[in-house]
């Protein structure tokens, strides 16, 4: 699996965590490898719960430039998306990049996980419809927040056609 947009990793990494047979690679800028790559560090001393390790690693993408060679040639069968889409102005980049990530992988589910914090993250749904790219499902989820009102979390399940 990958993770784009991993910050500082802690969705892949608990993925690593989860399913320890699974080869995990997180991606971000440059900006975020260090936390990212701490992070994993950290991680690698301790066992999953059935206590073993998955593969994880990190590497920059810059979802404005073609896949680099490595990930071109990955075998992914899971792309995540956690929190990605709230900055209109990327969002047509990281659409690029997951088309090519189906192109490789034609197989490739991708979870993307998003609290819409404005209409303008809709953009996103119209590119990945452009790219034929599909929803299989939707799941929402109340995000309580401490003294205020629950917030909803959604998950997305694509798949290219």
């Amino acid at each position: 699996m990958i993770e784009l947009g991993t910050g500082c990793g802690i969705v892949g990494i608990t993925m690593a965590r989860r399913f320890s047979n699974a080869e995990v690679l997180i991606t971000d800028m440059p900006e975020a490898e260090e936390i990212a790559t701490h992070n994993i560090r950290m991680a690698m001393g301790q066992c999953s719960p059935d206590g073993s390790l998955a593969k994880i690693a990190y590497q920059n993408l810059d979802w404005e430039k073609p896949l680099p060679e490595s990930v071109r040639i990955g075998h992914f069968d899971l792309v995540l998306v956690a929190d990605c889409t709230y900055n209109s102005d990327v969002v047509p980049d990281l659409v690029e990049t997951l088309a090519e990530l189906v192109k490789y992988n034609r197989e490739v589910l991708i979870l993307v996980a998003m609290k819409i914090r404005h209409y303008s993250e809709m953009v996103f749904f119209d590119l990945m419809k452009e790219k034929n790219m599909i929803v299989l499902d939707k799941v929402e989820f109340p995000f309580p927040l401490l003294g205020q009102d629950d917030e909803e979390i959604e998950l997305y399940f694509f798949k290219g056609c």
